[in-house]
């Protein structure tokens, strides 16, 4: 099944104890971000827990070491980057301008996510060196 670009997905309410999302939020606008995450929080029980990637400060700093010193400087700024589109899946698309290539720095995703979520534990780096790993918890409904 091939899910939607936007929520609502055809998923029950307050069902589920675990949910991955490998490779998704470092690819979505603050925006999308925030819409799915209260879309994780709908679906997910209220003891359980969310697993996702993102683009941390490894894979800020070898966007810039690879040239790219944009995202290095708006996460310096802000704790974000989610202006650059992604020319690998983005043009492939329905909506071509969705897939970014976004980073952000675990202070930034601490603060931002808080509405849904509390940050249990962050692994740098741990998805092939190239992603952090974020663990978080539902904030109470």
């Amino acid at each position: 099944m091939r899910g939607p670009f936007y929520p609502p997905v055809d998923l029950p309410s307050d069902t589920y104890d675990l949910i991955t999302g490998i490779s998704v939020m470092t690819h979505l606008t603050e925006a999308a971000q925030q819409i799915w995450l209260q879309e994780l929080r709908r679906v997910l029980r209220d003891d359980g827990l969310v697993l996702l990637s993102i683009h941390g400060a490894y894979a800020t700093y070898n966007a810039a070491r690879l040239g790219h010193v944009t995202p290095m400087v708006d996460v310096l700024e802000s704790g974000l980057h989610d202006r650059t589109p992604d020319r690998n899946l983005g043009p492939k698309l329905d909506i071509p301008t969705y897939y970014k290539a976004t980073y952000t720095s675990i202070d930034y995703i601490r603060s931002s996510w808080s509405g849904h979520f509390e940050v249990v534990d962050h692994f740098p780096s741990t998805n092939n060196l190239k992603q952090d790993f974020v663990l978080l918890r539902p904030r109470p409904a």
